[in-house]
């Protein structure tokens, strides 16, 4: 993607354009997951040879189903059903080419489908530029699967 800012500078006689240019070559994809869907989550991020993958058990709020659990105080149960405020739910991370970004979206919003109850959320990040550490290996390169 291509994003060209256009900037006229009015302080002097010359009307001079200052032009920028910012590529975007890779795009970061973090899923917030129930975590029994993680698996399916993972084996679509594996066909589409996902170079690196970080995954974590998060507490959180958002779309998905809060469900009743039993009441505990010390240890021990109260016999009264709560609904919690925060679940347990899995973070994946991942960054990918920005060519093959919405087709890993839409491969998991097809798999993962629900008509009544939300299943989790993807956000999708622009991405400037990745490193190794070491090589010194940067961009595409930097995030190909090995």
């Amino acid at each position: 993607m291509f994003v060209i800012y256009f900037h006229l500078d009015e302080t002097s006689n010359i009307n001079h354009y200052l032009f920028m240019v910012a590529l975007h070559y890779m795009k970061q994809i973090i899923i917030y997951i129930e975590p029994k869907r993680s698996s399916e989550i993972i084996d679509i991020l594996n066909e589409h040879k996902v170079g690196g993958v970080a995954f974590y058990d998060v507490m959180g709020a958002g779309p998905v189903e809060h469900k009743p659990v039993h009441g505990m105080v010390r240890m021990y149960l109260t016999g009264k059903t709560i609904i919690p405020e925060h679940v347990k739910i899995t973070k994946i991370e991942t960054v990918v080419s920005d060519s093959i970004a919405q087709e890993i979206v839409d491969a998991i919003l097809n798999s993962v489908q629900s008509e009544k109850d939300p299943q989790g959320i993807i956000f999708v990040k622009d991405v400037a530029n990745a490193h190794i550490i070491g090589t010194k290996q940067s961009g595409e390169e930097a995030i190909r699967k090995r």
